[in-house]
């Protein structure tokens, strides 16, 4: 009968070996995560504004004025959440959108994609519009858009969005 390959190794070397392996699954794990993530994001962003968002209902006398914020006009939820030109009302649907998206259940990329959207508009709307949308404090926002900006995940223009309206909340927190 032959001997088992793990025979030789000490107890020791043997759970290093495998916490190695545990480790790579766990790395692979994360890897997949991100990915996941990174793919339903650029398919939000890419996508329609959200037509079912609370403060759309309000907005259609300007959404008719504004066609380009239509989702018929072929504008993205992407492009309205970096265009300085959105409106603060469709910001704030945006944001909504996101926040109902997150209370949803499904996967953890699910949720981190509505966590982007959803800052993503409080975001655009301090930067375009000087305007909180949002209870949080000007330090919550710093921390939270400082995380988003380092997400591996993120796209690298979200990623600089999220930058910039950290930089002008720290510029708040001092002034």
């Amino acid at each position: 009968m032959a001997a088992d390959s793990t025979d030789s190794l000490s107890p020791d070397r043997l759970r290093r070996l495998l916490g190695l392996t545990f480790d790579a699954e766990a790395q692979d794990a994360q890897a997949a995560a991100r990915e996941a993530a990174a793919r339903m994001l650029r398919v939000r962003l890419a996508g329609p504004l959200p037509a079912g968002a609370a403060a759309v209902d309000e907005l259609q006398a300007v959404l008719r004025l504004r066609k380009d914020l239509l989702p018929e006009g072929g504008r993205s939820l992407g492009e309205a959440l970096l265009d300085g030109k959105a409106s603060l009302g469709s910001l704030r649907g945006i944001k909504d959108y996101g926040k109902k998206l997150g209370s949803q259940r499904g996967s953890e990329a699910q949720h981190a994609v509505a966590v982007a959207i959803y800052y993503a508009a409080i975001a655009s709307s301090l930067l375009f519009h000087r305007r909180r949308i949002t209870s949080y404090s000007y330090e919550a926002l710093v921390e939270w858009f400082g995380m988003l900006a380092d997400k591996q995940w993120m796209t690298p223009e979200l990623a600089a969005h999220f930058a910039k309206a950290r930089d002008l909340c720290r510029r708040k927190t001092k002034g």
